[in-house]
């Protein structure tokens, strides 16, 4: 069990499949990407999360994904970034979650394997620069 007593960030700390959070009163754990891929998840990236516990009123459990983005392509070359990496485009960066073939593979492709195909889709966040 990990004890929540500050405001934290899910992708703050290396998590454990299953990690289960106890929030205490005026902290708030927020989910601000991906719940199973961001750079500090499980090698495994599943379970990576249980259950939430409060030990008072007022700790907060927030989930907020309104900078998650799914990005199609339609040209790719190179390898793919790990989890968590800066990308950039245009001005424009983010934090990669992943790259996947097509909405709804079983998983994304590899770190540091070259980008399958011509298309595809990446998933990232605006907000969510580790800190």
């Amino acid at each position: 069990m990990t004890a929540i007593t500050t405001d934290t960030f899910l992708d703050s700390a290396a998590r454990t499949a299953g990690n289960t959070f106890e929030i205490g009163a005026g902290a708030k754990f927020t989910i601000r990407t991906d719940s199973r891929l961001h750079a500090n998840a499980p090698a495994s990236m599943t379970g990576s999360l249980g259950n939430p516990t409060f030990t008072d009123i007022g700790g907060e459990f927030i989930i907020d994904a309104t900078a998650v983005r799914w990005l199609a392509f339609n040209s790719a070359s190179g390898n793919v970034p790990a989890i968590g990496a800066t990308i950039s485009q245009g001005g424009v960066s983010g934090y990669f979650l992943g790259c996947w073939s097509l909405i709804g593979a079983a998983g994304p492709t590899a770190s540091g394997t070259p980008i399958n195909g011509t298309t595809g889709f990446i998933k990232g966040s605006t907000s969510c620069h580790p800190g």
